[in-house]
């Protein structure tokens, strides 16, 4: 689903499921595009904390009904108790103007994800590096794998965020060797056009190059 800044995913295999909710105020028109599909969200999974991600899943939660769920890790960015550093520069001075107007509400979110749990189909793969708490979604079933802001596709091609964004990229890069031993066809990015058909043989290319 695009115009949320973010991607956002809708899931109907299993129980109707949406991965990352976009920026703040976009969930209105998340729920319009579900009922056109005539679909009741259960889950509202996050890839990570960050604001064009996880900006309108309290909206979501509340007036959808779906759990939201994120890794223990990023959890306190959602609730909080913990912020993101902004980044430095211009785009950071940006950012500190911007926030206060355009953060989302904290609240706590239904399910705290550990590596390796498996929700509604999805096998949660925790890749450190963007955040600390940055998960990758994998569907064996489909072999689809949702990666969040961990691998970029804006460039119409394989890349990292920028260093600016990251906690901390070279762990970054070692976290996703992981992606070396799944076994997955279709891609979908945080940023960029997915990958249908023959993405673990370009997604893994790349993480062979560092």
């Amino acid at each position: 689903m695009d115009g949320v800044l973010a991607n956002s995913y809708i899931v109907l295999y299993g129980d109707p499921t949406l991965i990352d909710s976009g920026m703040p105020n976009n969930g209105k028109r998340i729920i319009a595009y579900v009922n056109n599909l005539h679909a009741q969200l259960k889950y509202i999974l996050l890839t990570h904390a960050h604001m064009d991600h996880a900006g309108s899943a309290h909206y979501l939660k509340e007036k959808a009904n779906a759990k939201v769920a994120i890794h223990e890790a990023d959890a306190p960015y959602l609730n909080g108790s913990k912020k993101f550093t902004m980044p430095k520069g211009f785009r950071g001075l940006l950012y500190r103007v911007l926030y206060p107007f355009i953060s989302p509400k904290p609240f706590e979110p239904d399910i705290k994800l550990k590596d390796g749990d498996l929700i509604n189909g999805f096998e949660v793969i925790n890749i450190k590096g963007h955040t600390e708490g940055s998960c990758a979604f994998y569907h064996r079933e489909t072999r689809s794998l949702f990666i969040g802001d961990s691998i970029s596709m804006e460039t119409g091609k394989p890349s990292l965020p920028p260093d600016r964004y990251n906690c901390d990229t070279e762990l970054l890069k070692r976290s996703l060797k992981r992606l070396l031993d799944l076994d997955f066809e279709n891609f979908f990015p945080g940023h960029g056009d997915p990958i249908i058909g023959g993405a673990g043989r370009i997604v893994k290319e790349f993480v062979y190059s560092f």
